[in-house]
């Protein structure tokens, strides 16, 4: 799966233009790492996720699309912009033998519930094994949106800015994401939510509007 998503990566940074180092400058990692990332020998952060799809003009679901989806077009194609929330008739039902998984380097597993077809919402369910935290050595993140956790199994510690939450099952969680928080797993079993991220779409301008 890691060698799949690294083709994505690799085909939207050709369809713009950018060199590995390029690109690598622009999201603040190596040219070396990118490259491990683009052909599936290292798992990417979330932050480096993050990063690149804000970087590549894509949705968090393009990094799930499988390999018999379309591509975006051709190398000097325009961006595609997904406006608004629209659902996929064509993919009404989504089997669990066939949902998408992305490992970040944490070893927290991303698993893809629903296929939205948009980049204003996005629905995961994740997995933090034991020792786990959602972004590398620890470290705080912040990124674009509203994010919304349900928590299925184990324990999660929310740190969010200077408070920490610890969620159990059946807690629930919904902060501005742009807000530095961290999730960590600091007990013995996996532990598993049922993420929301929430995306504002730009307008005709470029900025972000909600809809």
């Amino acid at each position: 799966m890691e060698a799949q998503v690294g083709r994505r990566i690799r085909r939207e940074r050709q369809r713009h233009g950018l060199t590995l180092r390029e690109l690598a400058g622009r999201i603040g990692i190596s040219a070396s790492m990118l490259s491990q990332v683009e052909t599936g020998r290292s798992h990417a952060s979330v932050t480096t996720l993050y990063n690149l799809v804000q970087e590549l003009d894509l949705a968090l679901e393009d990094l799930f699309e499988d390999e018999r989806m379309p591509e975006h077009g051709p190398v000097d194609s325009p961006p595609v912009r997904r406006p608004g929330l629209r659902l996929d008739r064509d993919r009404p039902v989504e089997r669990g033998c066939d949902r998408v998984r992305i490992q970040l380097e944490t070893g927290v597993v991303w698993n893809r519930v629903a296929h939205l077809g948009t980049e204003a919402a996005h629905i995961m369910e994740v997995t933090y094994p034991p020792g786990s935290t959602s972004a590398e050595e620890g470290r705080f993140q912040q990124h674009e949106g509203i994010d919304f956790a349900y928590v299925l199994a184990g324990q999660l510690n929310l740190h969010l800015g200077f408070d920490t939450y610890i969620l159990t099952p059946g807690d629930t969680a919904a902060f501005d994401a742009g807000e530095a928080h961290m999730l960590e797993n600091s007990g013995t079993m996996d532990a598993r939510a049922l993420w929301v991220v929430f995306r504002p779409c730009p307008d005709e301008t470029g900025r972000p509007q909600w809809r």
